[in-house]
């Protein structure tokens, strides 16, 4: 066998296999181009399922829209209506408020005229408070001169007395100075009528002065703290408890209970001292 025979056999053999090859990478092309168009179909199969479930819900759908579509226009046309009707009450409203508003300001004006008579009461208020206040005071000052005023009318009510007592006692010694000048006249007749005095019993400065009606008079002789010592005892008629008063002149001055009694002379205790009292200042029992 000659070289050329054995380069066309491998040749040959070569040409077969790669002929085989494609034989095989042929038909699996073929295989593959045949399940490729199966999906393909199958796809294009069910994408037209699709399209026409997509056409029947869109037409479903555009039915739904259709119909939303008119019943929004029947809620528009009733919202109108209604925009007009709450228009028409809005406008009454406003009339409303508009009156609200001026019987407000009427209010208003009414308040504040009120405010000021308010505060002009509070005004008048104030004053007849300060009025109410000044008589008050001028009441409290007319008590207190009414005080004053009693106790002077008090003092002068007991200087008249001291005057009507002093009166008495100077009426008393001008009927014992009376007395006595008509004894001396008439011991002055009997001497010269050469007839001894005589005298009547019962009369003379001691039965006047003697008499129960007389005051008993006397002065302080000493003074310690709230005691006091009298020129007068129980021989003047002076007793355990009673009570003298004690004046200067027509000036009232207190008052004082005795608290020992000797036969001529006293001693007792002050109840009740207005203003300063001395030794030499008068007492008696009676007014």
């Amino acid at each position: 066998m000659t070289t050329l025979t054995k380069v066309f056999i491998v040749v040959l053999a070569f040409c077969a296999v790669a002929f085989s090859m494609l034989v095989i990478a042929f038909a699996s092309q073929t295989k593959n181009y045949y399940k490729e168009a199966q999906d393909n179909r199958a796809w294009a199969l069910q994408e037209q399922a699709i399209r026409s479930s997509g056409e029947s819900l869109n037409k479903v759908t555009l039915e739904n829209y259709q119909s939303q579509i008119s019943n929004l226009q029947k809620e528009l046309s009733d919202l109108r209506t209604q925009t007009e009707k709450n228009a028409g009450q809005m406008a009454a409203i406003n009339n409303q408020l508009l009156a609200e508003q001026q019987k407000t300001a009427s209010l208003t004006g009414q308040v504040t005229q009120l405010t000021s008579m308010i505060n002009a009461g509070d005004a008048e208020r104030k004053e007849l408070q300060t009025q109410l206040q000044n008589v008050r005071n001028d009441n409290t000052a007319l008590r207190t001169d009414n005080l004053k005023l009693a106790e002077t009318n008090q003092k002068l009510e007991l200087q008249a007395q001291l005057y009507e007592q002093q009166i008495r006692l100077l009426k008393e010694q001008n009927f014992s100075l009376s007395d006595r000048v008509e004894k001396l006249r008439s011991k002055v007749q009997d001497t010269a009528a050469g007839n001894a005095p005589s005298q009547t019993p019962g009369t003379g400065p001691a039965s006047v002065s003697g008499t129960s009606d007389s005051p008993i008079i006397g002065e302080i002789t000493d003074i310690r703290d709230n005691l006091a010592g009298l020129s007068i005892g129980s021989a003047q008629g002076v007793k355990d408890g009673m009570e003298f008063i004690v004046y200067r002149g027509a000036q009232y001055l207190g008052k004082l209970k005795i608290t020992k009694v000797l036969p001529e002379q006293s001693a007792g205790e002050f109840t009740q001292r207005q203003g300063d009292i001395h030794k030499g200042d008068k007492v008696t029992d009676k007014f």
